[in-house]
């Protein structure tokens, strides 16, 4: 299990409509809009075995159509096992693709695409449904 942050764009935007103080017909209508990040907690799973894997979104990140059908994990694309870093690619569908990046020696985990996330993983030996407790 991979736990981190997911970073997301959001776009504020303000409308305003001034009238004239000195009596003219007349006003001034707008709109401003800023753009900031936003970081939230998520959790992410990552299962890489036999040469595959596949990786499970936080909720967060799933778009309604994902988020509804399955269990959530999905298959990995171009899956690279390379003796730093672990990198592959992640295709839900036309809008919802990300680059995925391990870094072996760390743990450290970077999605990238129209939502990220950064974090770092921990690796485990039990089956990743097997109960704690």
């Amino acid at each position: 299990m991979c736990k981190g942050e997911r970073i997301t764009l959001e776009r504020d935007r303000t409308s305003f409509s001034v009238d004239r103080s000195d009596g003219k017909a007349g006003s001034l209508d707008g709109e401003a809009s800023s753009h900031h990040l936003v970081r939230e907690p998520a959790t992410l799973g990552v299962i890489i075995s036999d040469g595959q894997g596949r990786l499970r979104l936080p909720l967060s990140m799933r778009r309604s159509s994902q988020a509804k059908s399955g269990d959530g994990w999905a298959a990995l694309s171009d899956l690279d096992i390379g003796d730093n870093a672990i990198t592959a690619r992640l295709n839900l569908g036309l809008f919802s693709n990300w680059k995925v990046r391990i870094d072996r020696g760390t743990g450290e985990i970077r999605l990238r695409g129209m939502d990220d996330f950064e974090g770092a993983c921990e690796k485990t030996q039990r089956p990743i449904m097997e109960r704690k407790f």
